[in-house]
This record gives C-alpha cells, structure tokens and sequence, in this order.
C-alpha cells in the first residue's frame, strides 16, 4: 500500500492511500466547484436564449410596424394621386370645410388648382397631414417633372434623422407635363 505524504506546518503526516481515494474519489460525491460551474454555463445559456428571444421579437415588431406603414403609404399613394378628395372642389373651399386631399382631375391627370392649393398648404402642415389621411405620420411630397432634377413644387418635411421611411413614387400627368409624384412617410 502506497502512502501519501503531506506537509502541514513543516510536520509530515502519513496518510494511506485508500484515504485519499476515499475522500476525493467516492461514487456520486457531489463537488461544490462542479456545480457551480454548472451553473454559470446554465444561467449563460438562459442569458443568451434570453437576448436571442427579445432581438426576435423585436425584427417580427419592426417588420409589422413597417408592414403597416406600406399598407398605408399605398393607400395614401393611391387616394392622393387618383382621388379628386372630398369634396370634390375642395380646393375652392375654407380650409376647415375639407375633408380629404386628392389631386386627380382624371385618372393620372392632376388638377393644377388642387395642385396649387395643396402647396400652399404647406404652412398648415399638421392639419393638412390629418386630412391627407396621415395624421400620426410625417410626410414629404415632390412633384418634378420627369427627366428633370429641380421639382415643380414641395410640401412637408424631409425625412433627415428618421429610422424607417416608407416611399412610394406614382407618375401623372399635370398640364401636358409628365411629373414624378415622390412621396416619403415616417414617424
């Protein structure tokens, strides 16, 4: 039988063998240090499981979100452009008596009144974004002609520090004039 040999304060101790095998080696024997370890690696993976989950639900959030802000830009898109607005001379009216905004004299055809109106309307930005159906939203609308680079005539804000812009482009016809209606809508 082998001894083990320790030094405890410079005094040699004999200690068999089967001792040492007993005290550290025994069947089932639960050691502290194991079952810490085990933990930490299990709330790691909690941890992770944890992120992973919230970083999900929030791309499934955003794609939502950005799929409703499409669903109502092609709403806004279409009524704006192919809608003579409600009523249908509204822009020979008080501001106040407006119930919608919508350009078209036919189909793809601009009326220049309504035109001229919704450009101007542009110093009542938050009450003209309410009867554009937009009201939450920002929105900026271009009208330039096609092949060129300078637009005709602008109305809202440009989207500078928005995360998401949801833009939409229609062609019509104002006057002869072939134009780009450029549309941008974010929160």
């Amino acid at each position: 039988m082998a001894m083990w040999w320790l030094k405890m304060q410079n005094k040699t101790i004999h200690l068999p063998e089967s001792f040492i095998l007993n005290k550290f080696n025994r069947k089932g024997q639960f050691y502290s240090i194991e079952f810490i370890f085990t933990i930490i690696i299990f709330v790691g993976l909690i941890v992770i499981l944890v992120y992973f989950f919230h970083n999900v639900t929030n791309k499934i959030d955003l794609d939502k979100q950005s799929s409703h802000d499409y669903i109502l830009m092609e709403r806004f898109a279409n009524s704006f452009v192919l809608s003579s607005g409600s009523p249908v001379n509204w822009e020979y009216l008080d501001r106040n008596d407006v119930l919608s905004i919508g350009l078209a004299k036919n189909k793809n055809e601009l009326d220049i009144n309504k035109y001229n109106m919704f450009i101007d309307y542009n110093s009542y930005y938050d009450d003209t974004v309410y009867l554009l159906g937009l009201g939450g939203y920002n929105v900026y609308v271009s009208f330039t002609p096609l092949g060129e680079s300078v637009p005709l005539g602008e109305f809202g804000i440009l989207p500078h520090d928005a995360e998401t812009v949801v833009a939409n482009t229609r062609y019509a016809y104002m006057n002869d004039t072939k134009v780009i209606v450029d549309i941008k809508v974010w929160k």
